[in-house]
């Protein structure tokens, strides 16, 4: 299991009442820096915002009253750190998916508020909140001492809006991290069975349930991350047999972790991100580490996210790795 932080905010801005920031409602609407939390209620947007703030701080300014009150849905699935967001247009087709129900909608539902209600249904005014009746699995503790529904609760209520890769790379996460949700609190890690379990408190003939549950079997444990995931599913699309997952080849006394591998073949490709372009460092110690592997035998292809997206370089890795595969 790798550890990760959950997606942490703070300092959160503090909330203030109209009157106490000596305008009047119409001129702090017209403030870009300005937020309304909710009637009468504003904020001024820090360096570090983004739209999961907006639900956490309504979530902070109305869980007293409101038996809580727990974040859910795609934020609370931003806030555990899971990757969620919207699939460029190539994606689905290249791996054969379906778009999903509402994804043309992601856009708008990662900017709006999503709160979950239990015993009933508030009817103050909550700042243009989406309210969604809570399965009932236990809250959990998240960043900022906020309550975020169970992951899976809020993989369920997110789902209409998620293509399955994205489906697949969460339930890869949750697999494959123990989140820190505090400086003290860390979540249990996950197993199948857990998330088997979680999906069986959920309504029987629930269609996110369903889905879920069919998409869990193409996860894989071990995947640290959703690019992994998505060059794992366009490697299996093409007919090629499942690689490892990061799995542990000693290498100069030291233990490393190829992405995906053929062991048997000493075969791997490895997916390098922004963090490999931006972090000197990690580009120095990252090229150092492929080379070591090449001076043992091992055949590694370096893929980043232009390889995965354009027709003919994804062709020409894919042609690389059916002659390595042979």
């Amino acid at each position: 299991m790798k550890a990760a932080r959950a997606l942490s905010l703070d300092p959160l801005p503090d909330v203030l009442p109209t009157a106490e920031w000596g305008l009047r409602a119409h001129q702090l609407s017209a403030d870009p820096t300005m937020a309304r939390l909710t009637r009468g209620y504003w904020f001024r947007k820090p360096e570090h915002y983004e739209p999961a703030m907006h639900t956490l701080l309504l979530h902070r300014h109305f869980r007293q009253g409101m038996s809580g009150l727990p974040i859910t849905g795609l934020h609370a699935l931003r806030l555990y750190n899971l990757p969620v967001g919207s699939t460029q247009h190539w994606v689905n087709p290249a791996l054969g998916h379906a778009h999903p129900p509402r994804g043309r909608a992601i856009a708008s539902a990662m900017t709006a508020p999503h709160l979950a209600w239990k015993y009933y249904r508030p009817t103050s005014e909550l700042g243009g909140a989406r309210l969604t009746k809570s399965y009932g699995l236990n809250p959990l503790v998240g960043p900022s001492g906020c309550a975020l529904t169970h992951p899976i609760e809020a993989l369920a209520v997110a789902a209409p809006y998620l293509s399955s890769w994205r489906i697949i790379a969460c339930l890869d996460y949750l697999l494959a991290h123990r989140i820190q949700v505090t400086e003290r609190i860390w979540l249990k890690p996950f197993d199948r069975e857990e998330v088997i379990r979680a999906l069986s408190l959920l309504p029987p003939r629930s269609r996110s349930a369903e889905r879920i549950a069919r998409l869990l079997s193409h996860a894989v444990e071990r995947t640290w991350s959703s690019a992994e995931t998505l060059t794992r599913l366009l490697v299996l699309k093409n007919g090629f047999p499942p690689p490892s997952m990061n799995p542990l080849v000693m290498l100069d006394g030291r233990e490393r972790f190829p992405d995906l591998a053929w062991t048997a073949k000493r075969t791997a490709l490895e997916y390098n991100g922004n963090d490999h372009a931006v972090d000197i460092r990690t580009y120095r110690d990252e090229n150092y580490r492929l080379e070591r592997f090449r001076d043992a035998g091992w055949k590694v292809r370096v893929l980043t996210w232009q390889d995965l997206k354009q027709p003919d370089r994804r062709a020409q890795w894919l042609g690389w790795l059916a002659e390595q595969l042979r």
